[in-house]
């Protein structure tokens, strides 16, 4: 009996991987994706440094992912995040089992436990952000399962400690080595896992205090947090190298603490008012992410766990706070990155997980109960059984049916088509700057991993304020701007010195968040599709580029527009209502208007514009 128990938690074990997996694979982006994505990819398909802090541990299993042959390069290291998702939902589950068996040790039901563990942990999986960060490359479901693995190796450690009475054996060490092995490796996906240095030391604390005063063990402790966190030397070694992406040439130890340290982000001071905490705590939305069945199922299963174990459900609670509100208190963000904390908020949500199992698992006792004082039959408890299992089925469905539609990316090509018609609308020797990260990494993508226009030279308007930057750059080599201090170099004036050298010799292009984020006032710059072409005044508006664009889903109701979606498909909008303004500006009226009328059918709000530019008497644009 007790072997067929076995195989059935190895098989459920396995289950809790393979059915994320399989959706996740199913509603996985087939390509790059807007925001970090591409610049990740790009990172790791050639083995080239990311932006600050580098995030070296994902580069390199990124590579590894992108050896599959299956898809395109961007779908390869897509899998990773589903890979690392699904992963992080059996540690999960094993995290679940262990609280639960902690509570209830009936030999009977451990079955029933088991399947409200499964239950539970694939709520998890189909919870709003777990799921949303498995169909793109990003380093969050890396950064999940890393946390997931620390917790679980402390319940563990917490076992081997309750069993042996707390003797120093061999056995716990090598638990504790581990986690701080772990914790160094973590370090090398995302800083955000220095919430679980206070999640360690309480879980210590409560269980064996003396190990903070071992010094033997705190030595060799810091021995393994280094050799975790030695992955970092990746950065150095490789920035040595050519590369086609090293942000911030970490080479020195300058450079290497402005990367990991993310001194190139603005450090301005934040002054928190109690408004903006609270828009800060509002980021933490349990009911959406587990559906508010899920999260008054929870509720019942911490209060029925501080009725069987007030000091571990305590423990379990304080966790659930470091790693939310406590991550919230130590990143303070500004109201315009506030929308970041949803991604750092997974860690924390799977802390309900094990109080849904624990709460299914009354639920079915309360049903026992019930029968009982009903004097039901074995009929009838055979009933209430298999009502408990159609409740256990139906907990993970609520999710799964509420985001389905916002996680499935399988035919978002929203962010591959607008980098490859920028890049289409560019001469083979084209110099292209851009703006804000979500308009340039998807072309980095396509032009340093798929080799999509090989000649063309795309320019971080932004980063030529920095000398890394420039001086990474061959083309810039005798630039002017080498000569103009960084603090001195505004946009407009590095578009101008460039554009200008290369005048005869290269064509300049600047995409539309640049035309519109900073003045250009020496140089003319005309609507070109989606990008807008250094040119004389006066000179003819050319209209033909929009008739080479492949553009999936741009009008399309099946694609959630999240806050890049929306901004690139807008941007064709008004790209298009350009291209109109300046036909008409040429006298040719009949073509700026169909212009209109296709930037209209993309921008509703257009219409008013263009009825003011063509009927200033009020007559309508059809």
């Amino acid at each position: 009996m007790k072997l067929v128990y076995i195989k059935t938690e190895r098989i459920l074990v396995l289950a809790t991987f393979l059915i994320p997996f399989a959706v996740y694979m199913t509603t996985l982006t087939p390509t790059v994706s807007f925001f970090d994505s591409g610049e990740l990819i790009s990172g790791a398909a050639t083995l080239g440094i990311s932006h600050p802090p580098g995030y070296p541990l994902y580069v390199l299993l990124g590579h590894i992912f992108s050896y599959i042959p299956l898809g395109n390069i961007a779908f390869r290291v897509n899998i990773a995040s589903a890979f690392f998702g699904a992963l992080a939902v059996m540690v999960i589950y094993l995290i679940t089992l262990n609280v639960m068996k902690r509570l209830f040790t009936e030999e009977k039901e451990q079955l029933f436990i088991n399947l409200a563990a499964l239950s539970s942990s694939l709520m998890f999986a189909f919870s709003l952000n777990q799921w949303g960060q498995t169909n793109m490359s990003e380093v969050y479901t890396l950064n999940t399962f890393i946390v997931a693995l620390l917790i679980l190796t402390t319940l563990v450690w917490h076992d081997h400690e309750r069993k042996r009475g707390g003797d120093a054996e061999k056995g716990n060490a090598r638990l504790f080595y581990f986690f701080a092995f772990l914790f160094g490796l973590g370090f090398g996906d995302h800083h955000t896992i220095l919430v679980v240095v206070p999640v360690g030391f309480f879980v210590i604390l409560a269980t064996r205090w003396q190990y903070l005063f071992d010094i033997k063990k705190i030595f060799l402790c810091l021995a393994f947090f280094i050799l975790g966190f030695s992955v970092y030397l990746y950065m150095p070694v490789r920035a040595t190298a050519d590369l086609l992406m090293n942000w911030g040439n970490p080479e020195t130890w300058t450079q290497f603490s402005w990367m990991f340290f993310r001194e190139g982000y603005p450090k301005g001071e934040i002054y928190r008012d109690w408004p903006l905490f609270w828009e800060q705590l509002q980021t933490i939305n349990l009911p959406y992410e587990y559906t508010i069945t899920g999260f008054i199922v929870a509720i019942a299963g911490l209060l029925r766990f501080f009725r069987r174990a007030w000091l571990f459900a305590l423990i379990s609670f304080t966790v659930l706070g470091v790693l939310s509100v406590g991550l919230i208190i130590y990143s303070s963000a500004p109201r315009e990155n506030i929308f970041l904390y949803e991604a750092f908020h997974t860690p924390s949500y799977m802390v309900f997980a094990p109080w849904i199992g624990v709460g299914l698992f009354w639920g079915l006792n309360c049903l026992k109960v019930a029968g009982k004082r009903l004097n039901g039959s074995a009929y009838a408890g055979k009933v209430l059984i298999a009502l408990w299992l159609i409740m256990l089925t139906a907990m993970p469905a609520l999710p799964f049916y509420k985001h389905f539609k916002k996680n499935d990316r399988s035919r978002n090509f929203i962010a591959y088509d607008y980098a490859s018609n920028s890049l289409k609308s560019l001469s083979p020797k084209g110099i292209l700057f851009t703006w804000g990260d979500s308009g340039a990494f998807p072309l980095w993508y396509l032009n340093y991993v798929e080799k999509y226009k090989p000649g063309a030279l795309l320019l971080h308007t932004p980063h030529l304020a920095s000398d890394w930057y420039v001086d990474e750059i061959a083309d810039l080599k005798n630039s002017r701007i080498r000569r103009v201090p960084a603090r001195h170099r505004s946009p407009g004036m590095v578009v101008e010195y460039i554009t200008r050298e290369n005048l005869g010799k290269r064509r300049s292009y600047i995409d539309y968040s640049s035309k519109y984020s900073y003045p250009i006032r020496k140089l003319h710059f005309a609507s070109h599709g989606v990008v807008y072409r250094n040119e004389p005044k006066g000179a003819k508006a050319d209209v033909s580029v929009w008739s080479t664009y492949v553009s999936r889903g741009l009008l399309s109701n099946n694609i959630v527009k999240d806050l890049d979606i929306g901004k690139a498909i807008a941007i064709y909008g008004f790209c298009r209502f350009d291209s109109g303004a300046d036909l008409i500006s040429q006298g040719m009226r009949s073509e700026g208007v169909k212009q209109f009328s296709e930037a209209i059918k993309i921008v509703p709000g257009l219409r008013g514009k263009a009825q003011n530019l063509l009927f200033p008497r009020g007559r309508s644009v059809r």
